[in-house]
C-alpha cells in the first residue's frame, strides 16, 4: 500500500487531531506513508481512514476504499439518528472500526451488515 490518508472534518478539528496523529504515527511505524487531511482536501491515498463521519458534507464522495473510525456514543438516540442519516457512508465502508464493542449492536438495526468488517480498537 502506497499511502493511507486520515481524513478529519474542517470543523471540530481539535477533537480529532490527536487520534489522527496517533493513527498517522502508528501507520508510519509500520513503514507505510500516511497523511492527515481535511474532508475538502482529500488526497489520493489508497485508503482513507475517516474520523468525524457525522460532519462529512453530503457532497463528499470517496473514490477510494475507506474505513470509518466510529468514535461516537451510539447508545444515545441523537447519535443513532445521525448514523441513520449517513447510512450509505457506513454501508459503503470497507471496514468500520469502533472504540467500544457495545456499539456493534447498533449496526444491524441500521441495515449495516458488518460481518467481519467491524473491528474494536482501544488505545
Amino acid at each position: 500500500m502506497e499511502r493511507i490518508d486520515i481524513v478529519i472534518p474542517h470543523i471540530w478539528t481539535g477533537v480529532y487531531i490527536n487520534t489522527a496523529r496517533l493513527l498517522k504515527y502508528s501507520i508510519e511505524d509500520l513503514g507505510l506513508k500516511a497523511s492527515i487531511c481535511e474532508f475538502g482536501e482529500i488526497q489520493e491515498g489508497e485508503l482513507f481512514i475517516v474520523l468525524g463521519w457525522h460532519l462529512i458534507p453530503d457532497e463528499i464522495n470517496f473514490k477510494r476504499p475507506y474505513t470509518i473510525y466510529q468514535l461516537e456514543p451510539l447508545i444515545l438516540p441523537l447519535w443513532q439518528d445521525k448514523m441513520e442519516q449517513k447510512i450509505k457512508l457506513f454501508q459503503n465502508a470497507k471496514t468500520i472500526w469502533g472504540y467500544v464493542e457495545a456499539n456493534r449492536i447498533f449496526f444491524k438495526p441500521a441495515r449495516i451488515s458488518t460481518g467481519n468488517r467491524f473491528t474494536w480498537l482501544s488505545f
